[in-house]
This record gives C-alpha cells, structure tokens and sequence, in this order.
C-alpha cells in the first residue's frame, strides 16, 4: 500500500520569505545611500587669497582660505563634511521600510535638493537613485 504523507511548513516558508525580502531591502537601500555619499565626496575647490589690509582676521599679506563651491546642477561639494555624514537610513523590521534622507540637522541639504528661491537646485539623491538603477535590478533572490 502506497501512504503519502503532506507536512505544512507554511510558517518555515513565511519567515523564510520575511527574512530575504527584509535582507533585499536594507541591501538595496545601502546601494543607494553608498551612491549619495559618493556624490556629495567631492572636494570644493579652495582658494587661498591674500589680504589687501590689515584686519581683525589678520595682517596684510597674509592668507586665508575662500571656497568654491559647487554650480547649479552638480552636486553639493564638501567643505567640512557634515552634509555627507548626515546622509542616514531608517529602517523599520515591522513594516518592511526604509527611508533614506538626512538628519534633521542637516536639513540644508534637502535644500540643496530641490532648490530654494535664492538657490538653483544641487540634486544629490535622484542621481544617486538613477546611478543604482542597475544595481537594484541585478539584486535577486537567493
């Protein structure tokens, strides 16, 4: 007699499921932030210049420093890095999300972003995104 056993491992298959969607999403996610930090790590140009006159700051003849930075349309250039520090993640296991942007103290940056009245936007994470298109295409399930 022929005796054909079914074993359910619904749960099993369930976490299984959970866990390689949650791995997916946190590698997809730091594709992205990697690519961001990338293009906010160029340096802006400086420019030491010397003094006409004699001021608080020093006397004339000598140095300081002046920063070029970046022009509309290219990305934000680091000065002391602080706009590239705070590009971060959030990640929530529960629901299965993750945003990325920036710390609230470096707001600025989202600024740079998409612009202000006075300032012509420095897009930095559209590109990014764009740049990992086929990162993110190339991930699969294991």
């Amino acid at each position: 007699m022929i005796q054909i056993v079914m074993q359910w491992n619904g749960q099993e298959v369930s976490k299984a499921l959970e866990d390689e969607a949650w791995r997916l999403l946190m590698l997809a996610t730091n594709i992205v932030r990697n690519h961001a930090i990338a293009l906010c790590s160029k340096p802006a140009k400086r420019i030491r210049v010397r003094r006409t006159r004699d001021t608080s700051r020093g006397k004339k003849g000598s140095q300081y420093t002046i920063f070029r930075g970046s022009r509309p349309g290219e990305p934000p250039q680091v000065r002391r890095g602080f706009g590239r520090k705070s590009i971060d993640m959030e990640l929530s296991r529960e629901s299965l999300t993750t945003q990325l942007g920036v710390r609230r103290n470096a707001a600025y940056m989202a600024y740079l972003e998409v612009g202000t009245g006075r300032i012509r936007p420095r897009p930095w994470l559209l590109p990014a995104l764009e740049m990992s298109q086929g990162q993110l295409r190339a991930l699969r399930i294991r």
